[in-house]
């Protein structure tokens, strides 16, 4: 492998990391005022050509908004590639969804927990319905194991038939 050598990073486009002259987005980080003119004149030398040459990789950073009119955002170190940029945008997304639908799902489980305490037949029957209902949901989302689901159905049934 033939050395690495040290150079000077100013004559790169801080968007690719390809020397200036020959990185297609150019005259757009011109205009965006990335690149002065003293730098796209710069002429490539060897080493700007040679691929061996010791690149930093710097992790992005990218402002992800939240969904129902949240307007806070969120900055996350990205990998480098596309693909992996907007698989972290949507894991952002999926990860506030799930929390959201398990939190629902462990409210209606306390419901009728306390509809049991209470000693209320009718109330934790319809409870448990509807917490049935939403732990289907979120086994059939892959948000809890299906045989998980099955365990919190069979125990809160036993809960409510006992009164």
């Amino acid at each position: 492998m033939p050395p690495v050598t040290a150079v000077d990073f100013s004559s790169f486009c801080a968007k690719h990391w390809l020397p200036i002259q020959a990185c297609t987005s150019v005259p757009r980080a011109r205009a965006r005022g990335e690149i002065t003119p003293e730098m796209a004149r710069k002429p490539l030398t060897n080493e700007d050509k040679n691929p061996n040459i010791a690149r930093p990789r710097v992790p992005r950073t990218v402002k992800v908004g939240y969904r129902r009119n949240r307007i806070e955002c969120k900055e996350i170190a990205l990998a480098n590639s596309a693909q992996a940029r907007k698989r972290a945008r949507q894991n952002v997304v999926r990860r506030e969804q799930n929390t959201g639908r398990r939190s629902m799902m462990r409210t209606h489980i306390k419901n009728v927990l306390k509809a049991v305490a209470a000693e209320d037949k009718d109330g934790a029957k319809s409870a448990y319905q509807s917490a049935v209902s939403i732990i289907d949901r979120s086994a059939k989302a892959g948000l809890i194991h299906k045989n998980a689901a099955a365990r919190y159905k069979s125990r809160l049934n036993a809960r409510v038939r006992a009164i």
